[in-house]
């Protein structure tokens, strides 16, 4: 699957990814090999304006762990918190 590409970060770097597509990759903790998709790149590269260089590196269950662990919150979870009560 692929997506169109518009807006990312300025990095200052030679240019954003052209292009998604859902890439695999093992993960650091477990070595249990995953998708990172193309819709979920998007999100992070286009609405988390996260660094164009970026790359997943656990699987979904070991970021939970680690997250539950060091007691950070996700992206999302962030968002929520910060957002005003709806009346």
């Amino acid at each position: 699957m692929s997506i169109a590409v518009p807006k990312h970060a300025d990095h200052n770097s030679y240019g954003p990814k052209v292009w998604y597509q859902d890439e695999t990759f093992a993960c650091r903790d477990c070595g249990n090999v995953e998708v990172w998709t193309a819709e979920a790149q998007r999100w992070w590269f286009e609405v988390a304006k996260g660094l164009i260089y970026s790359r997943a590196i656990q699987c979904r269950s070991c970021r939970q762990a680690w997250r539950a662990k060091s007691g950070k919150l996700s992206h999302a979870a962030r968002q929520a918190k910060n957002r005003p009560e709806q009346p």
